[in-house]
């Protein structure tokens, strides 16, 4: 649905949301705040002034979470991938399976038509990237702005465009390459291989890291802010170290992970692991701030945590036994990040990174997107892929920071089969209920066949290959002459 897509984006292209409306006097209220909405009146204006270009690009942040504080449409935001991959990989168990939506995922059972789960994340990519190309335009052509703002604004585009399209060829496979905000032209397009839109993806991240700032950036756009909501350098060099561990370019990821490393601005919360998921902590690298109220918290904590009365229609997931069997005792991961409730004589294990529940009042969390530990596993894959295996600067050395944060005592395996399937392992206890790392991980490595074949009895269900690959919405295909026949294999 490209075409109806970008019709409908024609409309709202430009049109920044005020977002400031919807909050009351909060500390965190400068991130958001704009001094006027945009719209499809003054849209040619837009670029002849810093905040309101500056509020075009505010709108995806602040859209990027948006979503309705129930868990009817969990697919209905790009951050319900955290969600939604899990169900469909073996990290999470349904315990509600009235609701049809989250069931299609558990079940790897997919609808193209009726019920169109699974397709929502590829209305609001491509919407993103309707507006991202326009501002692009926008921006380029203005004589206006001030050239570090135009500069850093230029940066967050090309960062979102890669970032979008990362998670659109992960989900769908094949995608439409689209790169201008021509919406009759872009409605005429055909599926764009994978390869090509890596190769894209690249691009814009490289140019990313060329023009974003070094440091966070206040509401100014030029001044050092506190707050680590927009993209800076270190964002688009963890993105690019995570896109060349999944294209094989392992010297690349080992370099651009080794950048985002030793830059001063982060570090390991060795001494409370619990408090990681706190706004701003030093190991974010990127995240995103919650815009539903001034008193709700991230979804994930809203939809995750439980009460005493365990799993609900409200509360409808839980940790799979088998992801709970590979923490040992003594990790800190396990009494930190996971909570549990029992119930009668079950005992129910939940995500617990995100603590602030419904009942906190105060903005206290941030969903975050990038965070340190990831560039420490891609550093150590990268290296154990280059046969870097043990000592100072190896493979085992990063394994062993990550295992040491955990509470955990080093390891010594030194044969490199061994040392990427403990990586790949350790990513699973680091990174669960996260940004789909987990289904992305069996499927870049080759292992979601094998694993979704063994697990899906415990769903009650069967796994099919082709269920690796999210379906197109069939309404999409049909009313876009380019993607004629052209729906992923199994729908």
């Amino acid at each position: 649905m490209l075409y109806n897509i970008n019709q409908c984006m024609v409309r709202i292209c430009g049109a920044a949301m005020l977002v400031a409306m919807i909050w009351p006097a909060t500390g965190c209220k400068k991130f958001i705040e704009v001094d006027v909405p945009v719209t499809s009146v003054n849209a040619g204006n837009v670029y002849n002034n810093n905040s309101t270009a500056t509020s075009v690009l505010t709108d995806i942040y602040s859209n990027l979470s948006q979503r309705e504080p129930t868990t009817a449409t969990p697919d209905e935001a790009l951050a319900g991938v955290s969600l939604v991959t899990e169900l469909s990989a073996d990290n999470l168990t349904l315990f509600y399976k009235d609701n049809i939506r989250m069931l299609a995922f558990y079940e790897n059972k997919l609808l193209s038509a009726g019920t169109p789960s699974g397709v929502y994340f590829w209305d609001r990519c491509y919407e993103f990237i309707y507006r991202i190309n326009a501002a692009m335009d926008g921006i380029t052509n203005s004589t206006a702005l001030t050239p570090a703002v135009q500069q850093q604004l230029l940066g967050e585009c090309r960062f979102f465009r890669g970032f979008f399209y990362f998670y659109l060829v992960n989900l769908y496979g094949d995608v439409p390459l689209v790169l201008t905000a021509d919406y009759k032209q872009n409605a005429l397009l055909s599926r764009t291989a994978s390869s090509t839109v890596y190769n894209q993806i690249l691009t814009d991240l490289l140019e990313a890291k060329q023009l974003l700032n070094e440091q966070y950036v206040a509401i100014d756009m030029i001044t050092t802010g506190t707050e680590r909501l927009r993209v800076n350098r270190s964002a688009a060099r963890a993105m690019l170290a995570r896109v060349y561990l999944y294209l094989g370019d392992y010297a690349k990821a080992e370099a651009e992970a080794t950048a985002v490393i030793n830059n001063g601005l982060y570090s390991l919360l060795t001494a409370n692991v619990g408090n990681t998921f706190l706004k701003n902590s030093q190991e974010t690298i990127w995240s995103l701030q919650p815009v539903q109220s001034a008193t709700q918290n991230t979804w994930e904590g809203k939809v995750f945590l439980m009460t005493t009365a365990g799993p609900t229609a409200s509360r409808p997931v839980y940790l799979s036994d088998e992801l709970i069997a590979l923490y040992a005792p003594a990790d800190k991961r396990l009494t930190s990040w996971i909570g549990s409730v029992k119930v009668g004589t079950k005992t129910y294990y939940y995500p617990a990174k995100y603590k602030a529940g419904s009942s906190v009042t105060t903005l206290v969390e941030y969903d975050i997107v990038l965070r340190l530990a990831e560039q420490y596993l891609i550093r150590a894959e990268a290296r154990a892929q280059q046969n870097n295996l043990t000592g100072a600067g190896s493979a085992v050395s990063d394994l062993n920071v990550i295992r040491s944060r955990a509470g955990l005592a080093d390891t010594t395996i030194a044969i490199q089969q061994d040392m990427l399937n403990a990586i790949l392992l350790e990513r699973r206890k680091e990174l669960f209920t996260e940004w789909g790392h987990r289904w992305f991980d069996l499927k870049r490595t080759g292992k979601i066949d094998g694993v979704m074949q063994a697990y899906a009895p415990v769903k009650g269900t069967t796994w099919e290959s082709t269920k690796s690959l999210y379906p197109i919405a069939q309404k999409q295909i049909d009313l876009n002459p380019g993607m004629t026949g052209q729906q992923n294999l199994g729908y």
